[in-house]
C-alpha cells in the first residue's frame, strides 16, 4: 500500500503547497520512540475520571507555561494536548496505561516524515494524509494511508491497511483514473471525506 501511495504522489502536480500529516495511536506507556523524531511531536490523550487527580500532580510539572490547562469532560475525565516531551513520557508510565495519540504538525514536502513514523509505528493504527491536488482540482484533495485498522472514513475499518483517494463528489471517475494510474481499483463505495 505504501508503495501505491508513493506513485499517487508522483502523480499528484505540484501546483499547490502540498504537505504530508501523520497520525498514530499508541500507548501512553510506549511513546519514548516518538519523543524527538519531528521538531515537534504534540500528545493528544483522555485521563479517565479516577486518575485526573494522580495525573495532575504528576504531569502538570511537565507542562510548558504556554500549554492549555487540560480541559474537563462531561464524564469527569479530563484531555490533555500537549508537546511530547522525554519528562511527559516518564510521567506518563506513572500514570495507568492509556490510549494516546501522537502527530507532528504538518510538513511540506517533500518529507520524509511519513517514512520516519512508518518505520516506528509497528503494529499500532496509524494515518498518513497526503495534501496535494489533482488536475483540475486545487482544494480539499489528497490521499490517506490507514495503517493496521486506523479508523478513516469507514466504520468498522477494514482490516490491514487501506489507501483513501480524496476527490470531489461530483468527479468520481477522477478516482478511478487515479486508482488505475497506480495499478489499484476502487474497493468500496464513496465515503464522506475532508
Amino acid at each position: 500500500m505504501y508503495a501505491m501511495a508513493q506513485r499517487l504522489l508522483a502523480t499528484a502536480p505540484t501546483c499547490c503547497q502540498p504537505e504530508v500529516g501523520v497520525y498514530v495511536e499508541t500507548d501512553s506507556h510506549d511513546l519514548d520512540r516518538y519523543v524527538g523524531v519531528a521538531a515537534i511531536v504534540c500528545l493528544s490523550l483522555d485521563i479517565p475520571a479516577y486518575v485526573v487527580r494522580q495525573a495532575r500532580a504528576v504531569l502538570e510539572p511537565c507542562l510548558a507555561p504556554d500549554d492549555l490547562p487540560m480541559s474537563r469532560r462531561d464524564d469527569g475525565g479530563v484531555h490533555l494536548a500537549t508537546t511530547l516531551t522525554v519528562e511527559m513520557a516518564a510521567a506518563l508510565r506513572e500514570l495507568p496505561p492509556m490510549n494516546a495519540h501522537v502527530y507532528p504538525p504538518d510538513d511540506p514536502l517533500p518529507s520524509t516524515l511519513a517514512d520516519t513514523f512508518l518505520a516506528l509505528v509497528n503494529m499500532e493504527p496509524a494515518e498518513i494524509s497526503w495534501m496535494t491536488c489533482w488536475p483540475g482540482v486545487h482544494h480539499e484533495s489528497g490521499f490517506q494511508l490507514g495503517v493496521n485498522g486506523a479508523v478513516l472514513w469507514h466504520r468498522p475499518p477494514p482490516p490491514g491497511h487501506s489507501l483513501y483517494v480524496h476527490v470531489p463528489p461530483a468527479m468520481p471517475q477522477l478516482a478511478e483514473h487515479l486508482a488505475a494510474a497506480v495499478g489499484g481499483d476502487i474497493l468500496g463505495e464513496p465515503a464522506l471525506g475532508w
